[in-house]
């Protein structure tokens, strides 16, 4: 397996390995799906099939695209996600219009009509059960111009109970407004689960617009620059409660473990 993910993550630092968040606005709902290759697999077969996917539903599809990461940092360094991104919650429930269903007709058509071939999960390279969740972002409505990013900074975040109302205001009316205008190149995202294995769960997500950003915030793991301090001062200048207000919500040994 780390043989595989490690060809996989140099074809990814090389620029070859498209990311649906990329230089493009976020996506209301993305569906997250871990993977575990087959020890014979072809690592590079497999990414080049996630990369004909996309551009041929991103040339046909309605908001649909694929999408294959790779670890970078964190628990799941060198392993696999599999990402599907829809434009608007509309056109997931138009591909997927319930969980788990037998066969979903519209996603065969397009796959049929594209010549794509990439069952999901893929027994011929896969090992590993099809577990998933569908994460919506938080407030997407209320946004101006959500940006992705090329490197993105997973955390499965608790709520206590009873307090997930306020947790999702708290979100929607600071933290997104705020870390879009704060923080140049990075911005921070909470998504909850719709459906799946995480459904009613959180989901904090860092999008760095570049690798280049993300490492200047973030030199090593866990260790921030003098730069983003210095972002994270003019933060906490404009709202310096917020922090313990979002941290107050937050169960405990939650929000410790993350995936680069």
């Amino acid at each position: 397996m780390k043989s595989l993910t490690k060809t996989l993550y140099a074809l990814l630092l090389a620029g070859i390995c498209y990311l649906p968040l990329g230089a493009q606005n976020l996506p209301e709902v993305i569906s997250v799906r871990k993977i575990e290759l087959k020890e014979d697999a072809s690592g590079v077969a497999f990414h080049n099939s996630f990369q004909e996917a996309d551009e041929a539903l991103q040339q046909h599809g309605k908001g649909i695209g694929v999408s294959l990461l790779v670890g970078d940092r964190g628990e799941r360094e060198e392993e696999l996600l599999h990402l599907w991104s829809f434009e608007l919650k509309a056109n997931r429930d138009y591909y997927f219009p319930t969980a788990d269903a037998e066969a979903y007709p519209k996603l065969g058509a397009l796959m049929q009509a594209t010549g794509i071939n990439m069952p999901i999960p893929d027994p011929r390279v896969e090992s590993g059960m099809d577990v998933y969740t569908d994460y919506v972002v938080l407030g997407y409505n209320q946004m101006d111009n959500p940006q992705g990013g090329e490197v993105l900074s997973l955390w499965e975040l608790e709520v206590e109970p009873g307090q997930e109302g306020a947790f999702e205001q708290l979100v929607i009316q600071e933290l997104h407004p705020t870390t879009q205008k704060h923080i140049p190149g990075m911005y921070a995202y909470v998504l909850k689960g719709d459906r799946g294995e995480r459904a009613g769960k959180y989901l904090l997500v860092y999008c760095f617009d570049t690798f280049a950003r993300r490492n200047a915030y973030f030199p090593k793991p866990g260790e921030s620059s003098d730069a983003f301090r210095q972002e994270i001062a003019k933060l906490n200048a404009e709202s310096p409660d917020f922090q313990s207000k979002f941290q107050s919500f937050i169960a405990a040994g939650s929000g410790e473990v993350y995936t680069d």
